[in-house]
């Protein structure tokens, strides 16, 4: 959970195929599957 934000985010390393931006992915945490998005860098423009 971003404090600045009030928003869950995450960095990772995802294969090509799945690097464009606002590809839909699933990420697994602690053995759920969850939708995330990819965009790009940074999260926050202030």
């Amino acid at each position: 959970m971003s404090p600045s934000l009030q928003i869950n985010i995450g960095m990772g390393y995802v294969k090509t195929a799945y690097s464009k931006l606002d590809t839909e992915i699933y990420i697994k945490i602690r053995e759920k599957l969850i939708k995330a998005k990819v965009v790009k860098t940074p999260f926050y423009k202030g």
